[in-house]
Order: structure tokens, then C-alpha cells, then sequence
């Protein structure tokens, strides 16, 4: 983990929105042996209590988004859960995707906070 207890998958995930091209292949490379490996999409960090998906949902990266919900299927280690809240604003990555969302004529916007 780094000083903010991210575990390894988190950095690799971090690095991979962050950069383009080969750098990014390396990481999104890198993600997919962590997930073989049996890494937990699960486990919260140390500073927010967020999980990889809550992380991802509250900076709207939607393509890594669905990157990882289609990997982490179970299939090699632990499924992504995305109903888990995070444990500073107590929301999961589901209500987060739900605050971005454009509403619809008629409706009311986004929550302020």
C-alpha cells in the first residue's frame, strides 16, 4: 500500500486514468495480473474508506468503470461489489454514478453537497 493505504490495484488503476498510450497499457497490463492473482477490488482505502469502484465513480471514470466490473467478475478472486459505501460520506459507488447523472427536463439536478 501507498501512505494512503491504497493497495497495489488502486495505484495500477490510479496510473492507467492517468496516463495514455503504452503507459497505460502497462498498467491496464498490470491490473489484469493483480486480478489474476487474486487481488480484492474490495478493500477500502485508509483515507476515505472508498473502494477501487467508489474511487472510480466519484471522478466519473466511467471506461474504467466498466473495465472493472467486467474483470473483476469473480472468476479469478473476489467480485466487485458495487453497492459497498465508502465509510467517510456513506455512499457507494452506485449513488455516485446517480450525483453525476444529468437529470432529465423537469427533474431536479444533483444533490449540492
Amino acid at each position: 500500500p501507498d501512505g494512503a493505504g491504497r493497495p497495489a490495484l488502486w495505484l495500477a488503476c490510479a496510473r492507467a486514468c492517468a496516463t495514455s498510450g503504452p503507459a497505460r497499457e502497462a498498467m491496464l497490463a498490470t491490473m489484469d495480473l493483480l486480478m489474476r492473482r487474486g487481488a480484492d477490488p474490495n478493500l477500502r482505502d485508509a483515507a476515505r474508506g472508498e473502494t477501487l469502484l467508489g474511487w472510480l465513480a466519484r471522478r466519473g471514470e466511467a471506461t474504467m468503470i466498466r473495465r472493472v466490473l467486467r474483470d473483476f467478475d469473480g472468476a479469478w478472486g473476489p467480485r466487485a461489489n458495487p453497492a459497498l459505501p465508502d465509510t467517510h460520506l456513506r455512499r457507494a459507488p452506485l449513488d455516485w454514478v446517480a450525483l453525476r447523472a444529468t437529470p432529465a427536463a423537469g427533474e431536479e439536478g444533483p444533490a449540492p453537497w
